[in-house]
This record gives C-alpha cells, structure tokens and sequence, in this order.
C-alpha cells in the first residue's frame, strides 16, 4: 500500500505526513525532496508541498548551496519550553502527592490548552470510589474547577476569543450553560481566590481548584481534588483551604511574592 493512502481513519493525512517528514529530518539531518520522496513513500509534489508549508513556519530551512533541507531554530524553542514544563511538573509533583494523601482524595495539575483544560499530572486517592481522568485529556473548562481558575485569570481580550469557540453543552442540572453566567462565576473565583465544580460535569462529583502562578503572577495553572459529592461537601472548608494553602506554596516555590 502506497504512504499516501489512509492507513486509519482517524489520522488526518497531511499532518501525519508532515509529522514522517519531521521525524526523517531529525533522524537523517539535511536531505533533499528526491531523498525524502524514497524515505517516505510520498510524491515529490507532496513532500515540495509539505517543505513549503513548514518552511513558511519556519519548522524547517533550506541550504542555499546544496538545496536541502534542514530542521528549523523554532525547534530550539519548542525544545527549551519542553524541558521547562517537564521541571514544572518534577517541582509541583510532590505537593500534588502530599495534597492528595493528605485528604486522601484525587490530586489533579492541569493546564489550558488552547480553548481546552488538560489534566497534565493526577496523585488517586486510596478511596474505593474515585474520580480518575487520564492524563493528557481534556476537558471543556466552564464545568470544571480547575478550568474556571484558569479561565478566569485569562486577559479580557483571550477570553473573550476563547467564549467565541465554546459550545455549551449541558451535561447534569448545574452546568453552567450560557456566557452572561459563566462570566459572573469567573469574577466570583477571582475575587475568592478558588472555583468549585459542584457536580457541574459529572453528578455526584464535586472538584475544588485554587491557582498556582509564576514568578511575574501569571497564572500558569491550576491544582485540584475531585472526589464524591458527599465526601467533598463534608469537608468543603477544610479541603478548599488545604488546596488554598498548597497553590501558595507551589506558586512561591516558582518564585512569586505575594503581596
């Protein structure tokens, strides 16, 4: 079977094709349209099409001398912002763990990601009955804790464009399903300091989230316990006030002096 044909449904071709190319590159270093047209099984036109595209991004250069092409510098970056977030995730760990045993219910670090929450790190509770979200999934961020702090430290002008792209979808009786609301909530967790999802994406799980920021105060993200509503309610001061605490600890670790 040709390269250039499906091999499953559920890859979208070109990308997957840009991704092969990307991979020769940074395994074989600079190679011309003839050599990657063999390589990857795919039309010279293809590959011509591919290398422009991401030349245009600057993802990948060509040599004037020799007319091959090469990885991009805007990979350093990309590398560089990798190996920090990597860190990120070793220094906040061990707070998300202590979290968790400490009240023994789910620890979760997540992030925005575009206009989606992504739970980028999770400490389980040892309770019987838990909520479990793996890592790397994504979560709409308006019937989420940990999204609506994060929502609601955004700039006027990238919430405003993130609203723009939300489909609403009202997933129990508390989702929250219209922008006017949504918006009153976020300035409620600005002003207090945390967000409640109270059973807002799932019935019977309640999530409390509280902010972490960076050195200049930007909030990067979010930290979390999920558990069963009558768990969560029972403790609802006492766990918002543990998350409270640890967001403060982990946020001066990364060098940010509260006022």
């Amino acid at each position: 079977m040709s390269a250039e044909n499906p091999r499953d449904s559920s890859l979208l071709q070109s990308v997957d094709n840009a991704l092969r190319l990307i991979e020769t590159l940074q395994k074989n270093g600079p190679m011309g349209i003839t050599e990657l047209s063999k390589d990857l099984r795919l039309s010279k036109s293809t590959v011509h099409r591919l290398l422009s595209t991401l030349e245009n991004r600057n993802y990948v250069t060509q040599n004037d001398q020799n007319s091959k092409y090469m990885l991009g510098l805007k990979w350093v970056g990309i590398g560089s912002s990798v190996l920090q977030q990597q860190k990120l995730l070793q220094i906040i760990h061990p707070y998300l763990k202590q979290l968790s045993e400490t009240y023994n219910e789910t620890a979760y670090l997540s992030v925005l990601n575009g206009e989606q929450m992504t739970f980028v790190d999770k400490v389980l509770s040892k309770s019987a009955i838990i909520m479990d979200m793996p890592l790397g999934s994504n979560l709409q961020p308006y019937c989420s804790a940990g999204g609506k702090v994060l929502l609601s430290h955004q700039s006027p002008e990238s919430l405003s464009a993130i609203l723009k792209k939300t489909v609403f979808q009202k997933y129990t009786k508390n989702t929250i399903t219209d922008i006017s609301s949504l918006q009153e909530e976020l300035q409620r967790v600005r002003i207090q300091g945390y967000a409640i999802d109270n059973e807002e994406f799932e019935t019977g799980l309640i999530c409390y989230a509280a902010p972490i920021r960076r050195y200049s105060g930007e909030v990067i993200a979010s930290i979390s316990l999920s558990g069963p509503a009558p768990r969560m309610e029972r403790r609802k001061q006492e766990l918002i006030t543990g998350i409270m605490q640890t967001a403060t600890e982990i946020s001066r670790t990364l060098g940010y002096q509260d006022a």
